[in-house]
């Protein structure tokens, strides 16, 4: 298998790293830093099975490849992440040799397995997880069972008391918005997280980043619409019209509206500067680091 690891996304062959692919292959750390705020994200149940995440809530499966984005749902698309059960979790050889001398790294593998007793608990589900390639295609409903049997009897996982298992699965479902939130207000991230929150799914255009955080705008401008119109039909009418107070108010409210326009306008023109140059800036520090490290790359033999 050949996997990109770390920020600087380095190819290289599991195979030969071992120790730092499994690491990377399941490592639930971005949770970890936010797990005291995980209760506005999910509740503390196990996630659903899947024939009820596709039958009956209308969920598609998003396959990942992110441990950290694993049972993560977007309410807006009805998709739910589901990272594939690697292989090497249903071997002995790879739990005894690697994953079982690592203490972070066993917890991480129980949780994730625990996961997947969670989605696959009849036959249903084992189609469902066969057909959307969720499993090895040579893992049969029966000796699926067979599995579960035996790392919950003799492999000691604690399905209900969560002993031994890494803490992002005292959490089964994550709302994959509620993970930007925390991620953006509870001072979790900063520069680029702070704008992409904690998936990193940017919106593909300018236009689709202002419509999808700031729709709540219209609703307010909609709103000073309705108290704009009925203050004009009000003044029009012979008794209200007559009425210094409402004129005040219908003065203050106007100049009110029109300045915070004003505002919103220059903070938008502000923001959508800011967001072009950080990005550009961005771009070219990224792309003068990436020439740097690949001259560095080049240099070492074998890589």
């Amino acid at each position: 298998m050949i996997k990109t690891m770390g920020e600087t996304e380095e190819i290289l062959l599991a195979s030969r790293h071992i120790e730092a692919f499994l690491k990377e292959d399941l490592s639930f750390a971005r949770l970890d830093v936010a797990y005291k705020y995980l209760w506005w994200a999910g509740r503390q149940f196990p996630a659903r099975p899947l024939h009820r995440q596709v039958h009956e809530l209308g969920r598609a499966i998003a396959l990942t490849c992110r441990a950290d984005l694993h049972l993560v749902w977007c309410p807006r698309t009805r998709r739910i992440f589901v990272k594939p059960l690697p292989a090497y979790l249903l071997s002995h050889h790879c739990w005894a040799s690697h994953v079982s001398i690592c203490k972070d790294l066993d917890m991480s593998a129980r949780g994730f397995l625990l996961s997947y007793i969670w989605l696959i608990r009849n036959e249903h589900d084992w189609a469902v997880a066969h057909d959307a390639r969720l499993i090895p295609a040579d893992v049969t409903w029966a000796g699926w069972r067979r599995f579960v049997e035996s790392v919950i009897g003799s492999g000691g996982l604690s399905v209900n008391g969560l002993a031994g298992v890494h803490r992002r699965f005292h959490y089964g479902e994550l709302r994959v918005n509620r993970l930007d939130h925390i991620y953006r207000f509870a001072r979790l991230s900063c520069g680029r997280q702070l704008l992409r929150g904690y998936s990193g799914l940017l919106p593909p255009s300018y236009g689709d980043f202002f419509r999808k955080r700031f729709r709540w705008i219209i609703i307010v401008y909609a709103f000073c619409n309705i108290v704009l119109s009925a203050l004009q039909v009000g003044l029009t009418t012979d008794f209200l019209g007559s009425s210094q107070q409402l004129q005040d108010v219908s003065s203050g409210v106007v100049l009110l509206t029109l300045f915070v326009s004003g505002v919103t306008a220059v903070v938008f023109l502000f923001l959508y500067i800011g967001l072009f140059v950080f990005f550009l800036a961005k771009a070219l520090m990224n792309t003068a680091a990436r020439e740097h490290k690949r001259r560095i790359w080049a240099s070492e033999t074998g890589r």
